[in-house]
């Protein structure tokens, strides 16, 4: 049974809202589509009735509809015109102009936007990720759904795991479960479908729900291997009354590329009904260690995605390759450093005297620490971190430690626009085993362990 108050991303929504600029109310069109967001709004100017070009690229702007209130975010101007209105009493024009849209918030107008404090995330990838679980039937019992009734009646959790974000909040699964009747379609039932929340300590900027969003995304769209398809994302205030949420609309199919996975490449694993895959499960403590990366570690989580949106199969090979080379660069040094640092203490003040240029002779003092950790180049970074792997992991990949040094050269050829021959077989077959490489090395990041990440390598592919 589908609300009629949710606003879902498969969907197409047009509204008539108002903008104002400087006190100057101008009537618009706000068009919202799984491929593209449109915003177009314009008007007659006149001497007292004025209107300031805001720019072709704006960060925000808000637009008032019927029943909602509009907050849009990443506006680029894709038209604009304007014209002289004459045999008028007074000096008037007319303007139209129009913005691709990020993505926009819509707010009732009886939601507090400065106290949102909750992101739901629906989405049928979830059923996939989860499995066939006993918290699925214990809710299913609860409710007299099963063969022996015996458990009808009884409370259940609705949560199949939880656990804490430093500086967000808490990331949780629940079951959303509703109860259902029409005696004019004699019908009845019960669903549960799941959602992904975060609970937000406090509240979140308006401007930061989109990257909150988008960093859960990319965790769970690695952890799926492929795109989630996001049927609604949920804001809900503090006061948690119904018909108060707000949401988040973004366009879902532009830039996406959907392989139509079924099954997930590390799903949860937890309250397995039936466990009939032997896969490992994953651990609850990979999440917190996800949202406490590095700014720059999360940002690979991201880049990856893209990466794997592409059709261009040399591109997405550099770009795996780059992120593989990122997070498997480590030193090594020809010389012992202190040693090192020492000799040189004592013999700069000779080499100034020698070469009569102290400026050159810091420059190369400076240069010579780093010189000395190069011993290993990114072949050998890439063949250390696949050795590490467990030798069954490492049958369920096509190529091995061999092929590693023609993998870097093919990454060179393309990258300096070389002259190179592969046959295409041959370039996914390396780029699949970078990109396996690359998951790894990912998973590794947040603490899973190499072995439990050799159990479900088999399932990217």
């Amino acid at each position: 049974m589908q609300d009629d108050n949710k606003i879902e991303l498969s969907e197409s929504y047009k509204y008539f809202v108002t903008i104002s600029i400087d006190g100057v109310s101008f009537a618009g069109e706000l068009s919202l589509t799984p491929n593209r967001i449109v915003f177009r709004f314009g008007g007659d100017t006149s001497s007292n009735r004025s209107y300031d070009y805001p720019g072709i690229k704006i960060d925000t702007l808000e637009c008032k509809g019927v029943k909602q209130n509009f907050i849009l975010f990443g506006l680029h101007e894709i038209s604009f015109k304007s014209q002289h209105l004459p045999d008028n009493p007074e000096p008037m024009g007319s303007f139209e102009v129009s913005y691709e849209v990020g993505h926009v918030i819509i707010c009732p107008l009886n939601l507090d936007r400065e106290n949102i404090n909750s992101v739901q995330i629906h989405s049928s990838t979830f059923s996939n990720w989860l499995g066939y679980t006993t918290t699925q039937q214990k809710i299913l019992d609860s409710h007299g759904y099963s063969i022996r009734n015996s458990d009808a009646g009884v409370t259940v959790s609705i949560y199949e795991f939880s656990c804490p974000i430093k500086d967000i909040g808490k990331l949780y699964q629940r079951y959303n479960v509703k109860e259902f009747f029409s005696l004019a379609d004699y019908s009845a039932g019960l669903t549960f479908p799941p959602s992904l929340n975060i609970a937000i300590d406090g509240s979140i900027k308006t401007e930061d729900i989109f990257g909150l969003y988008n960093k859960t995304y990319n965790l769970f769209s690695v952890l799926h291997g492929d795109e989630l398809l996001i049927e609604c994302i949920e804001l809900c205030s503090q006061d948690n009354l119904p018909r108060r949420s707000g949401f988040l609309y973004y366009p879902t199919t532009k830039d996406r590329v959907r392989f139509s996975r079924s099954f997930s490449l590390f799903p949860l694993g937890k309250n397995l009904k039936f466990d009939t895959q032997g896969l490992p499960q994953l651990s609850e403590g990979s999440f917190e260690n996800y949202f406490n990366l590095p700014s720059k570690n999360l940002e690979y989580w991201g880049k990856y995605i893209k990466y794997r949106r592409m059709k261009n199969i040399e591109e997405r090979f550099l770009g795996y390759f780059r992120l593989l080379e990122a997070l498997t660069y480590t030193t090594r040094s020809y010389l012992d450093g202190e040693k090192l640092k020492s000799i040189c203490r004592t013999l700069k003040p000779d080499l100034i005297k020698h070469f009569e240029d102290k400026s050159a002779v810091n420059k190369f003092m400076a240069r010579l620490p780093r010189l000395n950790n190069s011993k290993y180049n990114t072949q050998a970074c890439m063949s250390e971190f696949y050795g590490a792997i467990p030798e069954q992991a490492k049958k369920m990949l096509k190529l091995n430690d061999s092929h590693i040094e023609s993998i870097c050269r093919l990454r060179n050829d393309i990258s300096h626009a070389n002259d190179y021959y592969e046959s295409e077989e041959d370039l996914w077959d390396k780029c699949h085993f970078v990109e396996a490489l690359l998951i790894f090395s990912m998973f590794l990041d947040i603490g899973i362990s190499l072995s439990d990440t050799g159990r479900v390598i088999h399932r990217l592919h």
